[in-house]
């Protein structure tokens, strides 16, 4: 999929940014597949006039160079004509065109890495105020050890989004569940018991560390009795 980050035309109406359209209708299609720069003075005459996207676009002229971000390449940057060029292009065209991409490939990645810091911090601040609302249950004063659990436990449950949220004792290879936050569509409660072999829990101990799933079916847990 082809897509425009930005556009300018003398006449017309150019793509906007947003648009999209089939890669192998566009004539950047020929220098993604070049990888390097492409130069087309008279589409007509050319060894690409058999293309679609000659039929589908309908330009003459075309010079095109690859951007490519940490040695990947993302996209190209290009210039075009309805017209065959009005002269042969020259080494100095193709200097200009290589400086441009360099352009674009440096703008893309400042961008990327801008995204990604925001990223970063938006998450780091997410998670100081997990660590606040946790810290606010676990200093609250004056209540009784199953009604600090339940907070603690509800807590828990709304910051990591989940539906069901357990305290429960192993002993030998059976589960029992302590305390349970859940809907009432979910059939739990405390004292309700399991083989400790069917539980979830039963990875978190076999690892004697944090496990985290963020979707079983395509874990290397898929497999396990709690999920079948």
């Amino acid at each position: 999929v082809y897509t425009c980050l930005a556009s300018y035309a003398q006449t017309g109406t150019p793509m906007q940014p947003g648009d999209t359209m089939p890669l192998a209708d566009t004539y950047c299609a020929i220098t993604i597949e070049a990888d390097d720069l492409v130069f087309i003075e008279n589409m007509a005459e050319s060894e690409h006039r058999d293309h679609r996207c000659y039929s589908t676009v309908g330009l003459e002229a075309y010079v095109g160079a690859p951007i490519r971000v940490r040695g990947v390449t993302v996209g190209a940057i290009s210039f075009s004509s309805e017209a065959p060029a009005r002269r042969s292009f020259t080494e100095a065209d193709a200097d200009l065109l290589q400086l441009a991409a360099r352009w674009a490939a440096a703008h893309l990645e400042r961008t990327e890495r801008e995204a990604i810091l925001r990223h970063t911090r938006a998450e780091a601040q997410a998670h100081a105020d997990r660590l606040r609302t946790l810290a606010s249950v676990f200093g609250e004063r004056g209540l009784q050890i199953r009604e600090h659990l339940s907070r603690v436990l509800e807590a828990g449950r709304e910051l990591l989004g989940a539906e069901v949220a357990i305290c429960s004792h192993v002993q030998e290879d059976t589960y029992t569940i302590r305390s349970c936050i859940s809907p009432d569509t979910v059939d739990l409660a405390p004292g309700d018991h399991f083989p400790l072999a069917t539980t979830y829990c039963s990875l978190a101990l076999a690892a004697g560390d944090v496990v985290s799933i963020d979707s079983a079916t395509d874990s290397p847990y898929r497999r396990h009795p709690a999920y079948e």
